[in-house]
This record gives C-alpha cells, structure tokens and sequence, in this order.
C-alpha cells in the first residue's frame, strides 16, 4: 500500500509541474495533454495562409536541462492533406502540434515566427547551468494544389464564388484527384553553458535576424490580432492597436503614475502630446518617463507581453507654448533608448508620407484609457471610439473656445453625443485606414471644458494636432 501511494504522489507531482507551465501567448499556443500519445504536447492555431502560398513557420523552445538523447520533437501539421486544404479555403486556422523531447520539464516558448512575422515572445528566465534551444521549422506548401484544385474546379464548372459550399469543395478534394499538400520540417538544437547575458544576446540576434527583412513599412499598421471594431466607446480588445502606449510618470520615493497615451510609430520612437511632457517652461527628464508598450490593463503591473521601455530623448516640437489659449504644435517625440521587438501585442502605427487635406465627413478611430465626461476615474482598459472629421469652419462655430485652441496645424472631429476622447486620452492616436493598413492622422490635444462637471465638453468636439503637418520634423529626428 506504501508503494503504491508513493506512485501515486509522484505521478501527481509530475502531472502539476506540467500542468503549471503557461504559455506566453494563448490566443495561439496552448499545453495539452494528448489522450493516445499519453504525453503533453503543444498545440498551435495560426490563422490560414492563401491557398497557393508557401508558408514558414519557426518555433524556438529553451530548457535548462540537457537532453538525454539525440531526439529533439517534432513540429508536423494536424490533420490530412484535404482537411487542411478545406480549412484553408474555408479560413479556418491551420493547427500544428509539437511533439517535446522531455516531459518533465516540459519546455518553454521563447518565440513563435510565422510567416516572417514575430507573433509570440516569451521570457528568458534562465540562470547559470545548462540551457538547452531547439529551434523546430514547418514549411507548408500549398502552391501545386491551389494550381491544381483550381484547373479542376474550372475543368468542372464547380468554381463559383457566390456559392463555394462544402458539397463542392468536398467533391474537389477527393483523394482520386491527386491534389497534392506538402510540407516539410527540421530541427537544430543548441545545448551549453550558458549565462543570462548569452541567453539575451542569443534571441535578441535569433528574433532580429528572422525580422530584419521586415522594415517598420512593412509591419506597420496592421494589427495580428484582429477583431470586428465595436464603437461607441466600448472596451478595445488587447492587440487590436498594438501600437497603443502608455506613458508614465515617475513620482517621489520610485512610484510611477499614467500620465498619457502615446503611439508606437518606428522600433524606437513614440509620438505624444507635448503638453503631456511639457508645462509652462519646464520640460519632464528621460529620467521622469516610462512607456509601457504592449500595455492593456493599467492595473495589472505584471502583465504579460508588455514591454518597458525608457527614454533617450525627448524632443517637443519648438513652436509649442504650454499655455492654456495656445495648442498649436502640441506634438513631442520620445526616442527609446534601445529598440523595441515587435510582437502580436507591439507593432508600430503607419505615417503618412505627405499631407492629408482634412475630409469633413470622413470617419476616423480614436483609442485610450481616458475617462468620458460623466465618469471622474481612468479606465483600467481602453476603449475606442469612431469620430467624423469636421471642416475648420464648422468647428470655429461650435464653440468660441476653438478660436483659441485651434491653429493651421490642427482639426476636429467629434459626435457631440456625449461620447469621445477625454482626461487621460491626451497624446493617443486617431486613426484612419487605407488599403487594409491604419495610420496616424491625428494626436488628441485638447477641447472645451464643461463648467458643470469640470471636465471635458464631449457635446462639442476634440482638437487634434495634425500629424501630416509635421512630416519633415518627424523625419529629421526619428530613425531605425
């Protein structure tokens, strides 16, 4: 009976030490035990690629064990050459799983690149001793049989694409057919002594030699993770605007305060309001801010996939006076002091690369945690709210505060429905969308104050700095 109970306790220890392990990103990766392997695999579900296009992915693990023998894992696609080909059609995700050397411990995620983009970044953790990395590779192919389903459905007359059902595509994809889905995988494995600072210089060159391709032009503007907007100010969900940063104020005896929001535009550069960093003749130190990239839930310290970053510089626009009948120019750069990573939470925010002639009507996508009119606290998360642009005549007449406010460098844009930007969305970004990619009209500066609740007056509209205005000014400081 003893022996039997002191299986049983080991078993149950194993079991939790498996089970503890998070993953550092669970929209995409996930633990699971798998009931006829008898082991703990990793499942993965990315979102499909189009058919006829060849997609790589990598998954990089860390261990600080060494491996017993010379088996590694294992990365293969789920499921068979036609299902995988019905969800690509379908845009249905493709799932993987991993196959782990070792059970106990299981190992760790250190990063997930698909397609040539970052999606996943996980901690490195590690201290002296052995470390081992394994760096498992997919190639999905999927050119021969998109050329192949299409010639047939043309052959048959069956491609239709107001009605491509599943009786269809079924019969399309019948094994007889020979429509072929490939793919092949490899894995090379590093194991050694190893300190922590080996470990950061060994992903930090591993992450930035796999997106070194990838300029912030290519990345910029298009969100991984993606999700119907909801307007209204309702809440934004996390990743939905991976360049949303918050900005922090450092106060006495090391406690730190929200201050602002600010947008993520290159890997090492925000733009905000300059009266967020700036007040009457005094000017905030590097010393005095903290950006939090990544950041969704203010109250959470700890929140995973964030990432701190800490001021090189800060650069407010020379023509801006911080005094209250004076907005123009409220524009501030903050250069980092080292380079960001991008992942599904951290992406930069598009520029335009000239002037964009204000179109009243035209919708634009404000974010942040700010408070509304009626509510007296930040929001723990942000929200989001669709605005329309407004002529410049049409703003002056809404309010005689607007002829203060309001320069050749600014434009509004509000609901006058008691929804909009407010306290503690200064320096966020709006936003407007061109073939599939955001960019960054606009930064929220100010608007009237509403005597009765001493806040802002969101039955008129917001001044926003006008970002297009400043073009030559952003590109003479900010660079990769």
């Amino acid at each position: 009976m003893d022996l039997i109970t002191g299986l049983l306790l080991i078993i149950g220890v194993m079991f939790c030490s498996c089970q503890n392990i998070q993953t550092p990103c669970p929209e995409f990766f996930q633990y699971k035990y798998d009931q006829q392997e008898r082991q703990y695999v990793g499942i993965l579900e990315l979102p499909p690629p189009e058919l006829g296009q060849n997609v790589k992915l990598n998954v990089n693990l860390q261990i600080r064990v060494p491996l017993p023998g010379k088996y590694y894992g294992t990365l293969e696609t789920i499921g068979t050459r036609e299902s995988i080909i019905r969800d690509i059609i379908a845009r249905r995700n493709v799932r993987y799983k991993i196959k782990f050397p070792l059970q106990n411990p299981l190992p760790r995620v250190s990063s997930i690149i698909y397609d040539s983009r970052i999606i996943c970044t996980g901690l490195q953790e590690f201290g002296g001793g052995v470390v081992t990395m394994i760096k498992l590779e997919h190639t999905l192919y999927t050119a021969a049989a998109g050329r192949a389903l299409l010639a047939q459905l043309n052959k048959q007359n069956q491609f239709n694409h107001q009605n491509n059902n599943e009786d269809k595509l079924k019969a399309a994809i019948q094994p007889n057919r020979r429509i072929k889905i490939t793919s092949t995988s490899t894995t090379e494995i590093y194991q050694d002594q190893y300190n922590n600072n080996d470990i950061d210089d060994y992903y930090d060159n591993d992450i930035n030699e796999n997106f070194r391709t990838q300029t912030t032009a290519d990345v910029c503007g298009k969100p991984i993770l993606t999700t119907p907007l909801i307007f209204g100010g309702h809440e934004a969900t996390r990743g939905q605007f991976p360049w949303l940063a918050a900005l922090y104020m450092k106060k006495k005896k090391g406690s730190t305060e929200f201050k602002c929001g600010a947008t993520l535009v290159s890997n090492n550069a925000v733009i905000t309001a300059a009266h967020c960093v700036k007040y009457d003749s005094y000017t905030m130190s590097i010393n005095e801010i903290v950006v939090i990239l990544g950041k969704y839930n203010l109250d959470d310290f700890s929140e995973s996939g964030s990432q701190t970053a800490y001021a090189k510089d800060i650069i407010v626009h020379p023509d801006f006076m911080s005094k209250d009948t004076s907005f123009d120019a409220d524009i501030a750069i903050i250069l980092l002091k080292r380079p960001v990573q991008y992942t599904q939470y951290i992406r930069p925010l598009c520029i335009f690369s000239e002037i964009l002639r204000n179109s009243p009507g035209e919708k634009g996508t404000v974010t942040g945690w700010g408070k509304d009119s009626l509510e007296g606290t930040i929001k723990s998360y942000p929200s989001l709210i669709e605005m329309s642009l407004v002529s410049d005549a049409t703003c002056l007449r809404a309010h005689e505060s607007f002829q203060y406010i309001t320069s050749n460098r600014t434009f509004c844009a509000g609901n006058a429905n008691w929804t909009g930007p407010c306290n503690g969305d200064s320096g966020g970004p709006l936003m407007l969308k061109r073939a599939g990619k955001w960019f960054l009209k606009g930064i929220v500066s100010a608007s009237p104050i509403n005597v009765e609740t001493n806040s802002c007056d969101l039955r008129t509209y917001v001044v926003f700095t006008d970002v297009t205005k400043f073009l030559p000014w952003l590109k003479r400081h900010i660079r990769e």
